[in-house]
């Protein structure tokens, strides 16, 4: 009997073959091994002053590195930072990036409290994804401390670098995904918003391609108008007489690009999620709403709505694997143990 026949006999050897062919080959459904070549991200947390709603700001505005300055519409616009702000970084977000805030250490107490989770996977790497990018997850919030005209505000920056190892050219459309749930404290003043912006270079280009910013923010049912802005779609939907709000936005690039084998892109971006005082935003786990004919983007950047997990999580499947072989085994000892 050959060590295949020993193999394909035994049911726990199996499982476990499966387990690992799970983990170290691409699905069937993967367009592409898009290996991640670089990766890197930061997170910020820090207190800032907040204006007086205003017709005068009309037109959104953006800091250097894409962070939100204003939604626009009269919403506040965010002024000076309150030192000391609190930093995280990591030189690859393969593993994901996972920061706490420490609002001791922010503004002397004055911040509310914050998590962020952001990781860069691709497709062929032990996933099932047929999107690549860099994903933002549902456990991603801030809330302010609750001082009204000084805003907890969250930004998170990622790039990363993805070539196309497969041996295929693959077709796909670029683009970016906000989905959010939010919930306003009732407090004069009260908002929130979260703004997604970011980039893309493809092979041939000397600049980056800008993914039109999405753009959502709400201050209740008698303030300032809702802002839901996105380069293809956005909506924002109130709940709980206007306490509660949920909404999402995409930017989808519809000319699709092609990636030869050896071709590699880079995509950098920026998360911002502003609240103030004592509102809570949150990126959500549900799927983001999408008209009919608007599909998910194939590669760029999701937060939220898309349900990926951290790269490295996918060794469980040989552990199921692990654990099904010693269950089994266990299974078969104490039946062997019965007809002795």
């Amino acid at each position: 009997m050959s060590i295949i026949d020993v193999i394909r006999s035994s049911r726990p050897a199996m499982i476990l073959l499966a387990s690992l062919a799970a983990v170290l080959g691409p699905s069937a459904g993967a367009r592409a091994d898009f290996m991640i070549t670089s990766s890197s991200g930061r997170v910020t947390y820090s207190v800032q002053d907040v204006g007086a709603d205003s017709p005068s700001n009309s037109v959104p505005g953006f800091g250097p590195n894409g962070e939100l300055i204003t939604p626009g519409a009269g919403f506040p616009t965010l002024g000076v930072t309150h030192p000391p702000d609190q930093s995280f970084s990591a030189t690859s977000l393969v593993s994901a990036l996972s920061a706490v805030a420490d609002r001791t250490k922010i503004d002397t107490g004055r911040f509310g409290t914050a998590t962020t989770q952001l990781f860069a996977s691709g497709s062929g790497q032990g996933t099932s994804l047929l999107q690549s990018g860099i994903f933002w997850s549902a456990s991603t919030f801030v809330q302010d401390g609750g001082t009204d005209g000084l805003a907890s505000v969250s930004i998170s920056q990622g790039s990363a670098t993805f070539t196309n190892t497969g041996r295929t050219a693959v077709v796909a459309l670029p683009g970016t995904l906000l989905s959010i749930t939010g919930s306003l404290s009732g407090s004069p003043g009260n908002f929130i918003a979260a703004s997604l912006t970011g980039s893309i270079l493809l092979p041939g280009q000397s600049t980056p391609t800008a993914f039109s910013p999405i753009i959502l923010a709400y201050d209740g049912p008698t303030g300032v108008p809702p802002v839901a802005k996105g380069g293809t779609t956005a909506f924002l939907l109130p709940g709980n007489g206007g306490r509660t709000v949920t909404g999402s936005g995409a930017s989808i690039v519809f000319t699709p690009v092609t990636l030869n084998p050896g071709d590699s892109f880079t995509i950098q971006g920026t998360l911002s999620l502003v609240s103030d005082p004592g509102s809570i935003v949150q990126i959500s786990a549900d799927p983001p709403f999408l008209p009919p004919g608007v599909p998910l983007p194939d590669i760029g950047f999701y937060a939220g709505g898309v349900n990926v997990v951290p790269e490295p999580s996918s060794i469980v499947l040989v552990g199921v694997g692990l654990a099904a072989m010693g269950l089994y085994g266990r299974k078969s000892l104490l039946a062997r143990n019965r007809r002795a």
